[in-house]
């Protein structure tokens, strides 16, 4: 049988609101609610460690705050040359949550190992949809330090003399750093003057890293019998050991 015209406008109604009954039913009773970003902000911008002599560590820190109304998920905090890793250590929470309004602190460790370049950049990688990676400049230079050395090692021991003889004993002076060692000044302090004397006075010297040609000539004569000693000391620019004692002994008979 065919539809008349008003029946079919009528059937065709019918099932587009059945259709919109099943769209309808589809929807929850509730509108999803949008997802709130977080908003990330690192204070300061960079870290200036200066100079700093190999061997000497110093800390310095940085923030990480989430500025947005939703919760920011920091994924990591990482070096752009891996290079420098070697000379950095990172303490703190370098990945996780952080809620709106709350901070994350980060130390920044800095122990120099050799004379390389060390500054860097880190890159805090986060969920921030405007900065995914903020970048923290990492500024230092490394710098060399004398480190003096005696041979022999604090005691010289000249032996026995006869009266009226001499007793010579030498000092070798040798930098094991990573600058020149400048001899500065050599001071003899003799309990009975005139027993010892300095031949040979380094004072001034300037010994390139990894020499050992410093020299301290001791020289040992007595009038009486007995056993004697002395104390030299050697003033540098070692920031560790700026003034070495070094004793010497003598015995005369």
């Amino acid at each position: 049988m065919r539809l008349g015209p008003a029946l079919l406008s009528f059937a065709l109604l019918s099932a587009c609101g059945k259709d919109d009954e099943s769209a309808d039913s589809a929807l929850p009773d509730e509108e999803l609610e949008a997802v709130v970003p977080g908003d990330i902000a690192v204070s300061p911008g960079y870290l200036e460690f200066g100079e700093l002599p190999l061997g000497e560590e110093a800390r310095q820190s940085f923030t990480i705050t989430n500025e947005g109304a939703g919760a920011l998920q920091v994924y990591d905090v990482a070096f752009d040359d891996d290079s420098r890793r070697a000379h950095y250590t990172l303490l703190g929470a370098l990945s996780g949550q952080i809620e709106p309004g709350a901070t994350a602190a980060i130390e920044v460790v800095l122990l120099p190992r050799d004379l390389s370049e060390l500054g860097t950049n880190l890159q805090v990688r986060s969920d921030d949809p405007d900065e995914a990676s903020v970048s923290i400049a990492l500024r230092a230079v490394a710098i060399g330090v004398a480190d003096v050395r005696l041979d022999p090692p604090g005691t010289l021991a000249l032996g026995t003399a006869a009266l009226g003889d001499t007793l010579f004993g030498d000092v070798n002076i040798a930098n094991d750093g990573t600058d020149d060692l400048l001899i500065s000044a050599v001071e003899l302090i003799d309990p009975v003057p005139g027993t010892f004397s300095l031949l040979v006075d380094p004072t001034g010297s300037r010994l390139a890293p990894d020499a050992e040609d410093g020299l301290i000539r001791v020289g040992f004569g007595a009038a009486a019998p007995g056993d004697y000693s002395a104390s030299i000391m050697i003033y540098t620019n070692d920031p560790i050991d700026p003034a070495v004692t070094l004793v010497v002994t003598a015995r005369a008979e």
